[in-house]
């Protein structure tokens, strides 16, 4: 009797493994995945570029015109008596562009021009501080773009277009901001664009005006 239920013990048993045995062996078979947890596409590339200082003057400016994520590795200073713009975010392929200044400096001289210069669609700069340069701060001449969390600091104002020391364009953000001391001669913040948000900012003892709209249809709110 004893023998007989063990019989059927062990013969249930092996028709327990063969039944895992075969599902497994189905599920590698149909290329099965891990239904919820795979993700719906590959992963885009989450690789970030490292921007250095130029040796010298004939480094300037640096130029960012591939779309992709950027940074500076430290403090960006242009030579004295260099005359240049400090970053240029142009050219033909200066769409979908970040740059992360990742609280580092900007930092012009007397005779340099613009500390960072931007044309495009979709061009994101964020977190330092521009100081210094006597033909504007930030001229971000760009369509659909977000600027935040920046100082903007004893500049000039960005010549031939709004004189302000940080300008924007159309349909663009600028959020999270100070914008103070300017130069002489220099407003704080030009929104040239239209649809365009100045929400959260610091805007104070500038030369000119603190901020002048020149567009339609933008929002200003919580400076």
């Amino acid at each position: 009797m004893l023998t007989s239920i063990s019989n059927r013990v062990n013969t249930l048993l092996l028709v327990l493994i063969l039944a895992v045995g075969i599902a497994l062996v189905a599920m590698l078979a149909s290329g099965a995945h891990g239904g919820p947890l795979d993700p719906p596409k590959a992963p885009g590339s989450t690789q970030v570029n490292l921007v250095y200082e130029p040796a010298n003057c004939a480094g300037f400016p640096i130029m960012i015109s591939s779309m992709g994520a950027y940074a500076l590795a430290d403090d960006i200073v242009i030579p004295a008596a260099c005359a240049k713009n400090g970053i240029e975010l142009t050219g033909v392929g200066a769409n979908n562009i970040s740059l992360d200044l990742r609280g580092h400096t900007v930092r012009g001289d007397v005779t340099a021009l613009t500390g960072i210069h931007a044309s495009g669609h979709n061009l994101q700069l964020a977190n330092g501080i521009v100081r210094d340069w006597p033909a504007g701060g930030v001229n971000f001449d760009a369509f659909d773009s977000q600027l935040s969390h920046l100082q903007v600091v004893s500049n000039g104002p960005v010549a031939g277009l709004g004189s302000g020391q940080l300008e924007i364009g159309q349909t663009s953000m600028l959020s999270d901001c100070l914008v103070s001391e300017s130069l002489s001669g220099a407003l704080g913040i030009v929104v040239r664009g239209s649809a365009s948000i100045v929400t959260g900012c610091l805007i104070a003892t500038n030369d000119m005006q603190g901020l002048k709209v020149a567009g339609f249809n933008d929002r200003i709110t919580n400076n």
